[in-house]
């Protein structure tokens, strides 16, 4: 069973205050996902750089398509030599296979688990969905990232969580994009499947897997980036009191 857990005051000392940006798919925070419902959830893409490289890109499509990027019309591209092809590593979903089946625009999510040495910083560079017909159309794809909302610029994550499965980051559809995604009826059989896309740098170890998930959203919270960083300014100011105690 795969768990999140929240990286608390390391995280957010780190975050900055840029302004939201419009994309498809907005970082939503560290979502604790047990007591949700949530059991095991399926693995649809796994990459991990090869020697000293520190990029990382895959993609996996209809019929299992793989490669390093998604063009416009949902097919995967290039070459797929970071995505990992092990038992339950890269494999595209149905929606019936995500939490109890019955998975709507507002409650689909993609969980991002980086797995790097000591629980290093990575920068996620892209990510992107697409969902096609059990017969390969394609009935939606979203366009790019964000983490801005949660008051994290670039996708630079700081900090990780060493480990597969320990903790992860959950994107859900921003709501311009779900309403096109439903409207497209990407929701509307529970035997559509669903491919993506990612990308990271400043990535030293892997691999990073990306699995779906199904979050109600009264289980997803956001804090507000003031709150974050006040969050962080608290704890400095705590840990230099510590120090000149001890001194």
């Amino acid at each position: 069973m795969k768990q999140l857990v929240v990286l608390g005051p390391v995280f957010a000392v780190a975050l900055g205050l840029a302004p939201a940006a419009h994309a498809s798919l907005i970082l939503q925070g560290l979502t604790p996902i047990s007591g949700a419902g949530i059991g095991s959830e399926p693995t649809i893409l796994t990459i991990q750089s090869s020697g000293a490289a520190t990029t990382e890109t895959g993609c996996v499509g209809f019929n299992n398509l793989l490669g390093s990027a998604m063009n416009a019309g949902g097919t995967c591209t290039g070459s797929s030599g970071d995505v990992k092809t092990g038992a339950s590593q890269t494999s595209t979903a149905t929606l019936s296979a995500i939490g109890n089946g019955a998975v709507t625009a507002s409650t689909f999510s993609v969980i991002f688990n980086a797995d790097e040495p000591a629980g290093g910083g990575i920068t996620l560079s892209g990510l992107n969905v697409a969902f096609y017909s059990p017969t390969g159309t394609l009935l939606f794809q979203s366009g790019g990232v964000s983490c801005t909302a949660a008051g994290l610029t670039n996708c630079a994550f700081p900090t990780t969580i060493s480990g597969v499965g320990g903790a992860g980051y959950q994107f859900k559809l921003d709501s311009a994009q779900a309403t096109a995604a439903a409207t497209a009826g990407a929701f509307n059989n529970p035997n559509n499947i669903v491919g993506l896309s990612a990308s990271a740098s400043s990535a030293t170890g892997g691999p990073e897997t990306f699995f779906l998930a199904q979050v109600s959203p009264s289980n997803t919270t956001v804090p507000e980036p003031t709150t974050m960083l006040l969050m962080g300014v608290g704890l400095i100011g705590l840990a230099f009191a510590r120090k000149a105690v001890r001194s």
